[in-house]
């Protein structure tokens, strides 16, 4: 058995949620424009200077924004409709840049003006959203739904603060009744279909980001979300195209470039899948998902410390990153250092990762270390959790192999080999267990099987070499030893 082992599925899901400036609250952000009030010029200077503060107050640009309302609100005896919408302004662009404390303050003070404002509330929920305060924000947004249940905006934030702290379940259901208000609501179309990809959901997903790019075909945060799903159901042809879309619609746009990369990867390009990846890195240097991915293609090249090096940064720059820790425990694995590895697994499924995959690369690491109980357990959670990952079959009919259980081994290639059935290695496998429970003909017919998808599988080659020379097939035997330990040679 190879002791190679590489992330099995294509997940890169965590920059959905974990760039929040760019997921779930960003794309909510909507400028709340006031129009400049008709007012009478004040002794600060003339009307035509008091209607450019308040254009600049309800402007595009952040920073202006911020320094225009804050001249108009240092202003004395301005009416309060004017305190209101200086106070807004300048909360909505505290928001864009960041500062969540300012911009909490400004709704705050926004509502104790007028307590019923529908856009403070909603904004104050999403300060706090930010900040982590969730039960504030919840309140915020329950009381958006109570009084103003035909509003989408208050369920919008509910699904928001679920899908902060992985409810996705939850998260759905909020994102549905937006939806229902307002069928063309491309913020909650796009953060439902993210959930749903973090439920491993990819058709409900996919069928989302269809909405968002029927209504808006250059929508760079749908096509790269809907190529991660197109990625993970065998679609990488469809994934490049999206990508390639959202890359020459935002040719700054990191997070296109780090999931293109990672496409490039599964489909065995690594030079294009570095290029981009590194493309990616260059845009945001601190980008924990183009780390994460390219740790991912240097583990496919067989890089394997500098894969743990950027797996590593990934981890400092995100501290809760399962995928980061599940591929820094491939990594570790193929470096024999098992131990390291279970810690990252285990870490990875505290954290809420994929825990399906969690439980199958413990698995495989316990298995190397020849603790086979534990790993069988193991790779019967990651069976439990998803049925569809043939390793976790192989691995633990492997487990049984060694424990002396043929039948239950060949009970799992059986499982393994529906699941792959051109895997040369699974064939040999199983061929080893029937060698081992006496039944030469099956032996011999899987080890056939396995040359015969892969004939330059050294490993089968050299099992079969064994083989032949116990059943009375010397020379062929030996034809088979000498050309696995030469294709051995040539790695």
């Amino acid at each position: 058995m190879s002791a190679s082992v590489t992330v099995g599925l294509l997940f890169f899901n965590s920059w959905l949620w974990a760039n929040s400036g760019q997921g779930l609250l960003e794309h909510a952000i909507c400028l709340v424009l006031k129009s400049a009030p008709a007012c009478t010029p004040n002794d600060a200077g003339s009307k035509a200077e008091e209607d450019a503060l308040w254009e600049r107050c309800a402007g595009d640009n952040d920073d202006e924004v911020i320094s225009a309302c804050t001249g108009i609100l240092a202003k004395a005896d301005r009416p309060q409709k004017q305190i209101v919408n200086a106070t807004l302004n300048r909360a909505d662009a505290y928001l864009d840049k960041g500062k969540f404390d300012d911009a909490y303050a400004d709704y705050d003070e926004v509502l104790k003006i007028s307590p019923n404002d529908t856009d403070a509330l909603y904004g104050r929920g999403r300060a706090s959203t930010e900040t982590g305060e969730f039960e504030n924000a919840t309140q915020d947004f329950d009381r958006l739904v109570r009084d103003h249940p035909k509003d989408p905006d208050g369920y919008y934030g509910l699904g928001v603060v679920h899908g902060r702290q992985r409810e996705y379940d939850l998260a759905i259901s909020a994102f549905n009744k937006a939806i229902d208000i307002d069928p063309k609501f491309i913020d909650a179309l796009n953060d439902r279909g993210s959930a749903f990809l973090l439920k491993l959901d990819f058709a409900n997903a996919i069928s989302d980001f269809d909405r968002v790019i029927a209504q808006q075909p250059t929508n760079v945060y749908a096509r790269v979300a809907r190529a991660q799903g197109y990625a993970n159901t065998g679609r990488p042809d469809d994934a490049m195209k999206d990508l390639d879309i959202a890359v020459s619609t935002d040719p700054r746009n990191s997070d296109a470039f780090a999931v293109r990369g990672a496409v490039f990867g599964m489909k065995g390009d690594f030079r294009h899948a570095m290029e981009d990846l590194n493309r990616a890195l260059e845009l945001k240097p601190e980008s924990s998902v183009a780390l994460e991915q390219r740790a991912q293609v240097l583990i496919d090249q067989r890089q394997f410390d500098q894969a743990v090096k950027d797996a590593t940064h990934a981890l400092e720059i995100q501290p809760i990153f399962p995928q980061a820790l599940l591929t820094r425990s491939i990594a570790y694995i193929n470096k024999g250092d098992f131990d390291s590895a279970i810690a990252d697994c285990s870490e990875a499924i505290r954290t809420g990762g994929d825990s399906a995959w969690a439980y199958n690369a413990r698995g495989h690491a316990e298995l190397m270390k020849q603790e086979y109980d534990v790993a069988i357990t193991d790779f019967s959670h990651a069976i439990d959790l998803n049925a569809k990952i043939d390793s976790a079959f192989a691995d633990r009919g492997w487990s049984y192999e060694r424990k002396g259980d043929h039948e239950h081994a060949i009970e799992d290639y059986d499982s393994a080999i529906a699941l792959s059935p051109q895997s040369s290695t699974y064939y040999a496998e199983r061929g080893l267990a029937h060698q081992h429970r006496g039944d030469v003909a099956m032996a011999r017919s899987d080890f056939d099987a396995a040359i015969a998808r892969d004939p330059k599988n050294a490993w089968a080659l050299s099992a079969r070499g064994d083989f032949r020379k116990q059943n009375g097939d010397a020379a062929g035997g030996e034809a088979d030893l000498a050309l696995s330990k030469q294709l051995s040679a040539g790695k």
